[in-house]
């Protein structure tokens, strides 16, 4: 979804000051309208479960990886404004972190099953549950 207000921000590089885009800014509808949807994908099953995603990430970051022209280092450069040949050393730890928080969503037990008088029950994790109001 694009937003449509007439508003923008100039993003300038840390590392040389250049404008990099000017990116439009969302109205508060747009805002609101993209958290609706986003409430409505895990709500509704449309996002991937926790070790699809984990299997995504890692195929992804291993991919990204192994290319000639890694983005790791370059988007580290352009967000910090480090040195590219101190980002390009860094790197690989970027891949490793990317990595091992994917492989904690193979690990982690979002969700359990549990035997009920009535059939069965969902117990999740007291830190995944959303407070309704």
């Amino acid at each position: 979804m694009r937003a449509t207000g007439s508003k923008s921000k100039e993003l300038v590089s840390p590392a040389d000051g250049k404008t990099l885009a000017d990116v439009p800014i969302a109205t508060a509808d747009e805002i609101d309208l993209a958290i609706a949807s986003a409430a409505n994908a895990f709500e509704h099953g449309l996002a991937q479960d926790p070790p699809e995603r984990a299997r995504s990430t890692d195929d992804h970051v291993r991919r990204s990886a192994r290319t000639t022209h890694a983005p790791f280092p370059r988007l580290w450069a352009a967000q910090v404004g480090a040195p590219v040949a101190l980002a390009s050393r860094l790197a690989p730890l970027a891949v490793a972190r990317l990595r091992y928080v994917a492989g904690l969503a193979l690990t982690y037990e979002f969700e359990k099953g549990r035997n009920a008088t009535l059939g069965s029950a969902r117990i999740l994790p007291s830190q995944l549950v959303r407070q309704r109001s």
